[in-house]
């Protein structure tokens, strides 16, 4: 029966195969194999990208993966130019890179091992290749018949990799047994379209070219080039709708969401940046060897979401990642000397204005141990306490010395405990970090608490200057730090920076403390629902930020590029933010603002302190005192739109600054 390859209900390509040639008449018939037996959910390129993405993580990111891409691409070309070959091994493709990428970084053979790098390099690109294809139901069910009916089917390819990964993809797809040959034109050196790859085929099978049909989805290599040779061939036809996305594009993508933040969603004005810090805090990690990275509470409740999705979204090695419950407050009593060496320099640095109620607090005593401890030192809890002959005062006092005493003794071994449930065996084990900023109190604090502890603490921004530190050691700030030097567009990113502690809120109230409960030491929580409330206000500004950023990642999955590699478009961006649309959506911020509550430092305020008008006049030079605009827009519905000139006024002026200074 002619038309028995309509079984299985077919209604494909393969009905009009039998008028165009006859297949019946062939000992052989071969299949090409990406497009016609199999195909890739991506573009081809993307997975070039993908695999150059991940030999830059073997080099520790000391290449970018758009680098490794482009010495890829010209070592192939120039192999076979200087050669005259029509096509190049693979695993001598793969030792041109590495030895490229090595005069590249100057770096002698013996820092890395070639035949580690071709085993990781030959599974990498197995990895990428399983996890993009899927069999062409159609093709393979054509296949069956074909075989049923006693033809011998073989695989004809041009392909940059060898025989192995076709044949791993093949075993993986349930395929391999159909194909009795597979010619694949890197093993072999000769390639489809100048015909010499279908006239060794011929002579390895000992046929005559009319014994063979060719089927592929490439109008030239597998259909007019076997013509010419008189091999009957039938083009399946596909098309591929996948595309590469450039680095514009994918700006274009972040500056559309900048755009409409101001109706959609007001925190995803600070996509583009937190896409920076999470891209590069990878990196960091990775460098650096980081196994395990602690995600400090609150802030690193949302932060650590947003790296997970990037490790999954971007197929990454992973970091295991872990909720770490600490807090300024909550890491004092651990850090604390005894109460004749403690002069309560954590706290009075900060807050040199504090008064006795609020510097209680922050040790956690009670209200009852407050007002007796007032009574008794005679001091007034709206008295300020950094004066030294109040602090020996205290120290005197029995109830104060007594409450310090136990605490520090019951909260540092407690405190011991938790760090053992998060990772931390030892004293002498090393802790990875992550914290929004500014300064790094909680790890200064733990450090102290455990001085064999090898810390690392890696930070969203670091402003050391504005709080007079001058313990920078072992931090990292990735956005923005002033240490050694302000880096590179400092003051835009450190410009209104207190507005990320808005955005990275978790669900539930700081750490205050911990305790020991059967062997476990175990955070207490801050239960005041006003802690939360800044949550409920932020949530779904939150919802709409990760699922705006999944998106965006997305893109990037189809790029050669990384979000840490467009720096400079990403500050264009945050400028952008911060002149044209800000402004707009001062009364949520404001909003924000006031749900805000503080668990450290000034817990409780008698009066509000008048800020200098004059210096915060100056402050404000700037950014051209672009603050007034935040501040005055939306009084007036009238002056809305010359507020709005105003604002791009500013972005011009800055963006200029930028082209002449290159940095603002």
């Amino acid at each position: 029966m002619e038309n028995n390859y309509y079984i299985r209900g077919m209604e494909c390509d393969w009905m009009n195969l039998n008028k165009e040639v006859r297949w019946k008449d062939k000992q052989y018939i071969a299949f090409d194999f990406f497009d016609t037996t199999i195909h890739r959910n991506c573009h081809p390129e993307v997975i070039l990208f993908e695999w150059s993405k991940k030999i830059s993580i073997y080099f520790s990111f000391k290449i970018s993966a758009t680098e490794i891409y482009s010495i890829r691409k010209k070592s192939e070309i120039h192999e076979k130019q200087e050669k005259q070959l029509e096509e190049i091994k693979y695993e001598r493709l793969l030792q041109l890179v590495f030895y490229t990428i090595l005069s590249r970084l100057k770096s002698d053979v013996t820092d890395y091992n070639l035949e580690d790098f071709l085993i990781y390099a030959r599974t990498c690109e197995e990895e990428i290749e399983l996890r993009h294809i899927s069999i062409d139901t159609d093709t393979i069910n054509f296949i069956e018949f074909l075989k049923q009916n006693g033809k011998k089917i073989i695989l004809i390819s041009d392909f940059y990799s060898d025989k192995k990964l076709i044949e791993k993809i093949m075993v993986s797809l349930g395929i391999r047994n159909y194909f009795s040959k597979i010619f694949i034109s890197s093993e072999i050196g000769l390639r489809k379209s100048s015909g010499n790859l279908y006239e060794y085929v011929i002579n390895e099978l000992s046929c005559k070219p009319i014994n063979l049909l060719m089927i592929g989805d490439n109008i030239y290599s597998d259909v007019k080039v076997p013509k010419k040779l008189g091999i009957d061939s039938y083009h399946k036809s596909y098309s591929d709708s996948h595309v590469t996305v450039s680095p514009n594009d994918i700006v274009k993508a972040m500056n559309n969401v900048v755009s409409q933040a101001c109706t959609e969603s007001l925190f995803n004005l600070y996509i583009p940046e937190i896409l920076y810090f999470i891209s590069k805090l990878y990196k960091e990690l990775s460098v650096n060897k980081a196994s395990d990275i602690l995600f400090c509470a609150r802030e690193g409740f949302f932060i650590k979401k947003l790296f997970d999705l990037y490790q999954k979204k971007m197929n990454l090695k992973l970091i295991n990642s872990h909720y770490f419950y600490v807090s300024r407050r909550s890491t004092l009593y651990p850090s604390f000397k005894n109460i004749e060496d403690e002069d309560f320099e954590v706290i009075f640095r900060q807050f040199p204005e504090i008064t006795l109620e609020n510097f209680l607090i922050n040790l956690n005593f009670s209200d009852n141990d407050i007002n007796n401890i007032s009574k008794q030192t005679e001091i007034k809890q709206t008295d300020k306490v950094s004066d030294k002959s109040i602090i020996n005062k205290l120290k005197q006092n029995k109830l104060f010395k007594d409450v310090y005493d136990l605490n520090c003794k019951e909260e540092k071994y407690s405190f011991r405990e938790y760090l053992k449930s998060v990772g931390v065996e030892n004293d002498n084990s090393t802790i990875n970090m992550v914290d929004i900023g500014w300064k790094g109190t909680i790890q200064d604090n733990i450090q102290k608490a455990f001085p064999s502890l090898n810390i690392k603490g890696y930070y969203m921004g670091l402003n050391f200057q504005r709080y007079s530190t001058t313990n920078s050691m072992n931090k990292t700030g990735i956005l923005f730090t002033d240490d050694p030097q302000k880096t590179k567009f400092f003051n835009l990113f450190n410009y209104k920076y207190l507005f990320y502690e808005r955005i990275f809120v978790a669900d539930h109230g700081p750490t205050v403390r911990y305790e020991t409960m059967n062997g476990v030491g175990l955070p207490i929580l801050d239960t005041d629902e006003n802690h939360i409330e800044i949550y409920r206000f932020s949530e779904e500004f939150q919802i709409t930020f990760f699922n705006t950023f999944e998106k965006i990642l997305d893109l990037f999955n189809e790029s050669l590029v990384t979000p840490d590699e467009l720096f400079n478009e990403i500050a264009n961006l945050s400028l952008k933010k911060h002149c044209i649309y800000l402004p707009r959506l001062s009364v949520s911020i404001k909003k924000l603002d006031r749900a805000a509550k503080e668990n450290f430092g000034i817990i409780k305020s008698t009066k509000r302190n008048s800020d200098n008008k004059v210096r915060n006049f100056w402050k404000n030079r700037n950014f051209l005192f672009l603050d007034y605009i935040y501040k005055a827009y939306g009084k007036n519905r009238l002056l809305n739109p010359i507020l709005d000139i105003y604002g791009y006024f500013v972005y011009l002026i800055k963006t200029l600054q930028i082209k002449i200074v290159g940095d603002i």
